[in-house]
């Protein structure tokens, strides 16, 4: 039996249309239960059981499984599996601000904090962000693709990232997140995003709003080096009194770009100014137990904090003020770490007693040629 086929055309047949009247989505017969979808990564598509690293399969496979065989919830697969997607709409949750995202899938191949990254794999569901509502939603010119990127990051492991070519002229966009959220004078939108500079006006946010949802607001996003992260505040005030059902972003450029990049970072929608929270300190070392002289990193996870404090005693440095700390330490013995992290909310600090445990090194031989 191939358990695959259960997301899949069947001799040509959708077996998805018979819950719905002449398989029309806005005629349902039944609810539907999905039971075991992760048999869908390993049931004949991916080798992800077999390849663990095949990270990018096992995503694209998701998306996949609830946007249909060309991984787009916009255009309707004619000859293969539609997707959940297609039968079931996106349901809001966004309907109170403030609205903030990171874009984190909960999981991944580094660990960044403000940007700053250290190779770490992790995972942490409870570090999830709210995530687009639609994996994905794009229309346009097919030249660009949507994705989550893992190598490039404002928190966590993921940032979305657009990419690819532009024809003068074209454009792509793609719908983020589906809303419901009032408008006032007073309201702001932030974005921390980086990309490769295409033009003054090479990015633009479309915000599409429930009165008029044909005709989206767009607002050009400058146009930055790629080796940075960029913040940007928008102010809302021209749209109050009005209800914004949908965020998107739109890569468009008047002449040919060959290399379009942008990575999507974090997004914050807001009354009157972003709210302080107070800073929360976390860290996890890339290992606990070390051997003397061999380095160790404690990833920086804290939130809502702009400078950070190391002590960490016995170790070389015994200080530090970097986001991610890297030290050696040379005698053996168990250490304690401790971090400071500081922001507009103010200071919170984090000890983890007895956290690090060094190991004397063996001792390296070197047995000399015989001379026979």
């Amino acid at each position: 039996r191939n358990r695959q086929q259960l997301f899949s055309l069947y001799n040509g047949i959708n077996w998805l249309d018979a819950f719905y009247t002449n398989g029309s989505p806005a005629a349902p017969r039944s609810s539907i239960g999905v039971f075991a979808p992760n048999i869908t990564y390993n049931a004949g598509l991916t080798t992800f059981n077999n390849n663990p690293a095949d990270y990018a399969a096992f995503y694209r496979t998701e998306v996949r499984l609830f946007s249909g065989d060309d991984l787009d919830i916009t255009t309707a697969d004619a000859t293969g599996w539609p997707g959940f997607g297609y039968y079931q709409p996106v349901r809001c949750a966004i309907t109170a601000l403030p609205f903030e995202t990171n874009f984190c899938v909960g999981q991944g191949k580094i660990f960044a904090n403000n940007g700053v990254a250290v190779a770490k794999p992790w995972t942490d569901m409870a570090k999830q962000a709210i995530l687009p509502s639609w994996q994905w939603a794009k229309t346009g010119a097919a030249t660009v693709s949507v994705g989550f990127d893992f190598s490039r990051a404002w928190y966590g492991g993921t940032s979305v990232q657009l990419a690819g070519s532009l024809a003068a002229g074209a454009s792509t966009t793609v719908k983020l997140y589906q809303t419901k959220l009032p408008i006032t004078a007073a309201s702001r939108l932030d974005l921390v995003y980086k990309g490769r500079a295409a033009g003054a006006s090479s990015t633009r946010l479309a915000l599409y709003f429930s009165d008029n949802l044909a005709a989206p607001e767009y607002l050009d996003v400058p146009a930055i080096a790629d080796t940075l992260w960029a913040s940007q505040t928008f102010a809302l005030g021209a749209y109050a009194n009005r209800e914004l059902a949908i965020v998107g972003v739109q890569a468009t450029s008047a002449s040919a770009v060959a290399a379009y990049r942008l990575h999507l970072g974090q997004l914050k929608i807001y009354n009157g100014t972003a709210p302080v929270v107070a800073p929360r300190a976390n860290f996890a070392a890339t290992a606990t137990t070390v051997l003397t002289g061999q380095p160790v990193t404690f990833a920086n996870s804290s939130t809502n904090a702009t400078s950070y404090a190391w002590v960490l005693l016995g170790a070389t440095p015994a200080s530090s003020t970097a986001v991610h700390a890297t030290a050696t330490y040379a005698t053996a013995g168990t250490y304690a770490a401790t971090l400071q992290a500081t922001g507009p909310g103010g200071q919170n600090a984090l000890t983890r007693t007895a956290y690090i445990t060094v190991l004397t090194a063996p001792l390296k031989f070197i047995v000399p040629a015989s001379r026979y």
